[in-house]
């Protein structure tokens, strides 16, 4: 007789991978925009900084690295591909579409500061 036993496993085993991919597709996505952030604090580090702000922006870099790390060990991005995105953004000077100034750039410092992640990785619309 045939027992149903592997296919109720295969079954749930299916449901429980494609469920998962929207939260692997939403990681991916952030973490590019989490690598391209750490390319925008080089930028501001390089451009807008001035006295003791150059190694505020250092901080605020080594902050988004920290948290990309748990993105790294998630399998969501790989250390290779942080570095090309972080340098695409500085060689630019353009992130999410727009060029950074230095309002931008404060304003994401301030935010990774206070560790408002969800802020950060929201796509950046001006409030005009």
């Amino acid at each position: 007789m045939f027992s149903r036993r592997p296919l109720r496993t295969v079954t749930l085993l299916a449901l429980v991978t494609f469920a998962a991919l929207p939260a692997l597709a939403d990681d991916e996505a952030d973490a590019k925009k989490l690598a391209g952030l750490v390319g925008v604090m080089n930028w501001a580090k390089d451009h807008v900084a001035e006295g003791d702000e150059e190694a505020e922006y250092r901080l605020a870099r080594l902050a988004v690295l920290k948290e990309l790390d748990l993105y790294v060990d998630r399998g969501a991005i790989e250390k290779g591909e942080i570095l090309v995105l972080a340098r695409a953004v500085e060689n630019s000077g353009r992130f999410l579409l727009r060029d950074l100034d230095r309002d931008r750039c404060e304003r994401f410092r301030k935010l990774i500061e206070l560790e408002r992640w969800g802020d950060v990785l929201k796509d950046d619309e001006d409030d005009d």
